[in-house]
């Protein structure tokens, strides 16, 4: 997995579903040593297959020491980590803001938690401050992921990122 911090964004070329997943797992650490300010909202966009649900699992298994599934049916997923609760959304299935109230996600919003949030289009312009991770399919397992914040603190949780991985390689 190669990672660089260019313009304010983490670049990052994964060779593999496991090198997605293992960004995940990096992410966690990183969230895990941090402590961030919550709520921590994170972003996942991209077509079907391109790895968003095998991100949220490597952050989740690292965050909440279980195995995680895709939210699409269920919608909301919610995990208790050691120190905060984790909520993996799906929002593909969801198609108006009335919607978006019933499934409870403006209340999910407002409390301390860590928040994956796939299909985000819904509910972006109701976001204050976010993290946001665009996954694109390059080839059979290589993606190219681009991480962004809108913030001051997402800003530096990224560049957190990044010296993570630098350690580890």
């Amino acid at each position: 997995m190669e990672i660089d911090l260019v313009d304010d964004k983490l670049n990052i070329l994964s060779e593999s579903a496991e090198d997605t997943a293992n960004l995940g797992r990096l992410l966690g650490k990183v969230i895990n040593d941090l402590r961030p300010e919550m709520p921590l909202v994170i972003l996942l966009n991209g077509q079907l297959g391109t790895g968003k649900t095998c991100l949220s699992q490597g952050l989740i298994g690292k965050l909440a020491g279980r195995n995680a599934s895709s939210p699409s049916y269920s919608l909301i997923n919610q995990y208790q980590g050691s120190e905060l609760d984790i909520y993996h959304i799906d929002l593909y299935r969801v198609d108006n803001e009335y919607e978006l109230e019933e499934i409870g996600i403006y209340e999910i919003l407002l409390e301390e938690n860590l928040i994956l949030i796939e299909w985000p289009e819904l509910i972006r312009p109701y976001l204050e401050d976010f993290i946001e991770i665009r996954i694109v399919g390059q080839a059979e397992q290589e993606r190219q992921l681009v991480i962004s914040a809108n913030y001051n603190r997402g800003q530096k949780l990224l560049e957190s990122v990044k010296e993570y991985a630098e350690f580890r390689n």
